[in-house]
């Protein structure tokens, strides 16, 4: 009797531990920089982080599901915060458009600072949806410019890659869309 509940634990067992191990897999944003420089400001731009709601600003990829909520998933992920992420390509993206871009904040108070909040950043079922607003402010503080932008593309296939390479062309609309006049 001993060693048939021997045979039937071990065989539970081993029937557990035949299961996969889940994966967690990472995903960069990565988008194409533009070389326009007929437009340089010759100033100083201060880039801070982007604000981001909680569930939005971890590393998680976040999914609406069926009933409308949003929820992290716990396998894909993206390599850093999404406000990093942005901060980054905010940084490569207008670097030429401006003289000089930094993410740290400058020393010295003569610098236009761009301040900026991620509202989406989500997997809508087979769409990629994006929505981010910006304030562009004068050394003075006082608010030049506002701009609200949002973009929503589908998805070129199943999975999160494809999820990737939408949120990456959603995020290249959104910047292209970015145009400060001093």
């Amino acid at each position: 009797m001993k060693l048939t509940y021997l045979l039937i634990l071990l065989t539970t067992l081993s029937a557990c531990s035949s299961k996969p191990a889940a994966i967690k897999k990472y995903y960069r944003i990565e988008l194409p920089v533009h070389a326009n420089t007929a437009n340089t400001h010759p100033y100083t731009l201060w880039i801070k982080r982007p604000e981001a709601y909680s569930i939005l600003g971890n590393r998680p990829m976040v999914a609406t599901d069926n009933e409308g909520a949003l929820q992290q998933l716990s396998h894909h992920t993206w390599i850093e915060s999404p406000k990093i992420l942005i901060q980054e390509q905010l940084q490569k993206h207008l670097s030429n458009q401006w003289q000089t871009v930094t993410t740290n904040r400058p020393s010295d108070s003569d610098y236009y600072q761009l301040h900026s909040s991620i509202k989406a950043f989500e997997k809508d079922d087979n769409q990629a949806h994006v929505h981010m607003t910006f304030k562009l402010f004068a050394p003075d503080l006082s608010l030049l410019k506002t701009l609200d932008l949002s973009s929503m593309q589908t998805l070129n296939g199943d999975g999160y890659a494809a999820f990737a390479s939408a949120i990456n062309a959603a995020i290249s609309e959104i910047f292209n869309q970015l145009e400060f006049t001093l």
